[in-house]
C-alpha cells in the first residue's frame, strides 16, 4: 500500500498536527455505523462538523459517509493486485468487514488468512483510512484559516494602478539576499513599455515574492523573471533549472499561495520543470478627462470619485487653456465649468465645437447654473447640476463610453 503523505504546504508550514489514537476509534465508529444514519449522526466527529460548518445534521452525516467511502477507495491497489495479494488485503479487510458486513472471521476466510492476522490487518487499514481522513480534515481546516487570514487584503479594492516593473524591482530586492547566499542570480526582463495595473498590491507582492524564494531556493541555475505581452493577458514567467534532487512540488501553489492567486483573479499555470508562468489581465484602456475649472478642488474632487478607475484627470484653471490643453492632450471627455473668469464655459464651448479636432468631442457641462437645455443647443453632450454627486457623475462617464 502506497503511503499517503501530508501536502507539501503542510509540510512547509509544519502545521499539521499528529493523528491522536482517539481518531482511529471515532474512524472505527463511523465505518460501524455506516447503514445505521440515527446513530452514525450522532458520532462526535459527525456532530462537531455540523456545529463547525452550521449545516443540519442530517446533510452532514450524508456527507462524511461519503467521504469515508471514497477516501477507502484510494486504498484500492487496483486491478493488477489480487485480490489476496498482500497490498490489496488492507482495502479489501475493510470492504468485506464494514461495507459487505462480514464477521472478522468470514472476512479472513475469504483472504485465506488466520482470524488472528485478519484482526492485526483490520486495525492497520483502520489507521490508515483514518490517516486518510485526518490528514484531508487538517488540510482543509488550514486551507480556511489561510482563506480567512488573507480575505481583507484579497477581497479589497485595488486603489491606485501600480506599475508592474517597479513592482518585480522591489520583489526582486526582498529575495536578492537569499539568492546571494544561494549563489543564484536573479535576471529582470520587464515589458519595453511601462505597464500599470490594478493589483491588490499587499496580495499580489506576497504571492511574486512567496513564488520568487521557491524558485531560489530549488534553483541550480539563475532565475529569469519575464513579462510578455500575450494578447488580452500578461504572461509574467518564472523560469529556473532546478536542482536534480529538488522535488516538483518545492514551489508549485499551496494551501497558502493558490487561493491569493485565485482571489486576487490571476491564473497560475506550471509548463515545464522548474517553469512557472502566472496569466494577469491586461488593464483596461486608460482614458483622460479633462477638467475646465477655476476651482482646482474640483478637479481633486473628481479624482477621488476616481479612485480605483483606469482615468486620469487634467485640469485647467480657464477657457482659453482649456481649449489648448484639449487639442494638445486630445482627452476623451471635457467636464466643463460656466463661471469662470475670461471665456466663460458657455463661449469655451462654442469655440470648441467650431474647432474641426474639438466638434465631436463629449463635453459635460457642470455648473450651479443648471439649463440643460441651453447647454445641448450649445453642443454640449450632457450637462451635470452642482453640487455632483458621486453616482451621477459615475453614471454619466458611463452613457458617454467613458467607464
Amino acid at each position: 500500500m502506497t503511503e499517503n503523505k501530508p501536502t507539501h504546504a503542510a509540510q512547509q508550514a509544519g502545521r499539521m498536527p499528529d493523528m491522536p489514537d482517539a481518531f482511529v476509534t471515532q474512524v472505527r465508529e463511523l465505518l460501524a455505523s455506516l447503514y445505521d444514519l440515527p446513530h452514525f449522526q450522532e458520532l462526535p466527529l459527525v456532530k462537531e462538523r455540523a456545529a463547525l460548518q452550521q449545516r443540519p445534521l442530517r446533510n452532514v452525516a450524508l456527507a462524511v459517509k461519503q467521504e469515508v467511502l471514497e477516501l477507502l477507495e484510494l486504498l484500492n491497489p487496483g486491478r493488477d493486485f489480487y485480490f489476496r495479494a498482500p497490498e490489496a488485503r488492507p482495502y479489501n479487510i475493510l470492504l468485506l468487514h464494514y461495507v459487505e458486513r462480514h464477521i472478522v472471521q468470514k472476512a479472513a476466510d475469504e483472504l485465506r488468512i488466520s482470524e488472528r492476522q485478519a484482526y492485526r490487518e483490520l486495525r492497520q487499514a483502520e489507521a490508515s483510512l483514518a490517516l486518510l481522513l485526518w490528514r484531508r480534515h487538517q488540510e482543509r481546516a488550514f486551507t480556511l484559516a489561510v482563506q480567512d487570514s488573507i480575505a481583507p487584503h484579497a477581497q479589497a479594492e485595488a486603489a491606485d494602478a501600480i506599475d508592474l516593473d517597479e513592482l518585480l524591482a522591489s520583489v526582486v530586492d526582498v529575495v536578492r539576499p537569499l539568492a546571494a547566499a544561494s549563489s543564484v542570480g536573479i535576471e529582470l526582463a520587464g515589458m519595453a513599455r511601462p505597464v500599470a495595473l490594478m493589483l491588490n498590491l499587499p496580495v499580489a507582492r506576497q504571492v511574486l515574492i512567496a513564488l520568487l524564494s521557491r524558485a531560489v531556493q530549488a534553483a541550480a541555475a539563475a532565475v529569469t523573471i519575464s513579462v510578455i505581452d500575450a494578447g488580452p493577458l500578461l504572461k509574467l514567467a518564472i523560469q529556473t533549472t532546478l536542482r536534480p534532487e529538488a522535488p516538483e512540488s518545492a514551489w508549485r501553489p499551496d494551501g497558502i499561495i493558490q487561493p491569493m492567486v485565485e482571489q486576487i483573479g490571476w491564473n497560475v499555470q506550471w509548463e515545464a520543470r522548474g517553469s512557472v508562468s502566472l496569466h494577469l489581465p491586461k488593464p483596461p484602456q486608460q482614458k483622460t478627462i479633462l477638467c475646465i475649472d477655476d476651482d482646482a478642488s474640483f478637479s481633486e474632487l473628481l479624482r477621488r470619485y476616481l479612485t480605483g478607475y483606469p482615468v486620469q484627470v487634467l485640469s485647467a484653471p480657464n477657457g482659453q487653456q482649456g481649449i489648448e490643453q484639449a487639442l494638445h492632450a486630445a482627452p476623451d471627455l471635457v467636464v466643463l465649468d460656466v463661471m469662470m473668469a475670461g471665456l466663460d464655459g458657455w463661449e469655451t464651448l462654442q469655440r470648441m465645437r467650431t474647432h474641426v479636432a474639438l466638434q465631436h468631442l463629449p463635453i459635460i457641462v457642470c455648473s450651479v447654473f443648471n439649463d440643460p437645455e441651453l447647454a445641448r443647443s450649445l453642443g454640449a453632450t450632457a450637462m451635470l447640476p452642482k453640487p455632483l454627486a458621486p453616482a451621477t457623475f459615475l453614471h454619466a462617464l458611463e452613457q458617454v463610453g467613458v467607464l
